[in-house]
C-alpha cells in the first residue's frame, strides 16, 4: 500500500514537472520566490510537523489546535507574499 502511495506521488510530482515551468533553465525567465522565505516556510513546517522539536513553543500547554491553526495560516500568508512577488 505505501509503496504504491509513493510511486503515485513520484508520477505526479514528475508529471507537473514536464507540463509546466518549474525548472527554469533560462536565465532571463527566472522568478523564483525569495530563497530566504522558502527557507523560512520550511522551517515553520518542521514546527507543525514536530511541534516542540524544532520550536521553543510547549505545545502541551498551549492548545495546539490555536497553534497550528497559527502556524498554517502564517505559513499559508508567507506562500501568497512570495507568489505574489514572482508573478510581478
Amino acid at each position: 500500500m505505501i509503496r504504491e502511495t509513493i510511486q503515485n506521488v513520484v508520477a505526479n510530482i514528475t508529471e507537473t514537472c514536464m507540463n509546466e515551468d518549474v525548472y527554469v533553465t533560462d536565465e532571463e525567465s527566472i522568478h523564483l520566490p525569495s530563497r530566504g522565505a522558502i527557507i523560512g516556510i520550511i522551517k515553520d513546517l518542521r514546527r507543525v510537523v514536530f511541534p516542540g522539536y524544532f520550536g521553543d513553543e510547549n505545545i502541551s500547554s498551549t492548545m495546539p489546535g490555536y497553534f497550528l491553526g497559527n502556524m498554517l495560516t502564517h505559513i499559508y500568508c508567507m506562500m501568497i507574499r512570495e507568489k505574489a512577488a514572482v508573478q510581478r
